[in-house]
């Protein structure tokens, strides 16, 4: 009994993300992502991604390959604040422990003074 309740005083002052998966562990970034990107923070954002991802913006002519890439399609976070993005229908599909493919549709919104 006491060895019962050792290891269960031990899961619970656990912190939450190293009990998740691959799967709760990408959803965790997409909140970051969603935090970063809603408070315009673009380094916030950039962080995110891992050197050599690959970006297809949603507003991005081309396809994104470089970090520094990634930064300059995100300064256009300065722009047209405040922001705010909300991911729907979202999912993901772990692929292995360290790689997970999210997809999801967004609706992202900004304020844009006129003249």
């Amino acid at each position: 009994m006491r060895k019962l309740l050792l290891v269960s005083i031990f899961l619970l002052a656990m912190p939450l993300s190293a009990l998740a998966g691959p799967k709760e562990e990408a959803f965790q970034v997409i909140e970051q992502f969603k935090k970063a990107f809603d408070a315009s923070d673009v380094e916030g954002v950039v962080k995110l991604f891992a050197p050599g991802a690959i970006f297809l913006g949603t507003v991005s002519p081309k396809l994104i390959t470089t970090t520094e890439d990634i930064n300059q399609y995100f300064q256009a976070l300065k722009q047209f604040m405040p922001r705010s993005i909300s991911i729907e229908a979202q999912s993901a599909m772990v692929l292995c422990d360290n790689a997970v493919l999210f997809a999801g549709f967004d609706t992202f919104s900004q304020t844009k003074e006129e003249p």
